[in-house]
């Protein structure tokens, strides 16, 4: 496939370029930047920019480099619903999972998720019954059960608000790579039962995070 592509935006001058590849991409939205979220959108872009350049052969960054392309499949691949949202849902676990929790994912996933994006603003109750659903979408589609229409409908609705889950829920272990995936996941869990961790878990977002909060919705 052959793709040529334009830039013309706050962050690239004009230009154009060519790529080959087997993948087939889509975009189905636009989005307008207003002029005053102008000046921390490009700082939000350069910061990722240097912030995406980490040694993707360490052991401690290949779950935060399967996440990404997992996040990069879901946006932008022309796959059915299921699919993509299989692949949302894969890259959560990617980030929030131990290798040694397999066959607990559903329960973790949906506690970390939650207590994660809770402190971030999001509602814990929705973050965690939604992450919770769609890994039951995730396993129908794994184990190859029968898909119904209505299931398809469902999957439809929560794909964009699982996918806007992984989308922050990456910017926040990119903005903080001295935690590293399982001292963040430790820092979770005592969260989720001491309000002491809990408060040190949010002065590290908070630290990490304000400057870009009002991306991060």
């Amino acid at each position: 496939m052959k793709t040529l592509s334009t830039k013309r935006s706050v962050i690239w001058p004009v230009s154009q370029g060519m790529t080959m590849g087997l993948i087939k991409y889509f975009s189905t939205h636009k989005y307008s930047v207003k002029d005053a979220d102008v000046d921390i959108f490009v700082k939000f872009i350069n910061t990722f920019e240097q912030k995406l350049k980490f040694d993707q052969d360490e052991k401690e960054s290949k779950a935060l480099n399967i996440s990404i392309e997992r996040y990069v499949s879901s946006l932008l691949e022309s796959e059915p619903i299921d699919r993509k949202l299989m692949t949302a849902v894969m890259g959560l676990e990617s980030l929030y999972t131990l290798d040694k929790e397999r066959g607990e994912n559903a329960f973790k996933l949906g506690i970390r998720v939650a207590k994660l994006l809770g402190n971030m603003g999001f509602d814990s109750t929705k973050v965690r019954e939604l992450t919770e659903r769609a890994y039951f979408f995730r396993n129908t589609v794994v184990h190859g059960a029968y898909i119904s229409q209505k299931m398809q409908e469902q999957m439809n609705e929560i794909f964009p608000t699982i996918l806007n889950y992984l989308r922050v829920s990456l910017i926040i272990f990119l903005l903080s790579p001295e935690l590293g995936k399982h001292k963040m996941i430790n820092m979770i869990d005592q969260a989720t039962i001491n309000e002491i961790q809990n408060e040190k878990l949010k002065e590290i977002l908070k630290k990490h995070m304000d400057e870009f909060k009002p991306l991060l919705t």
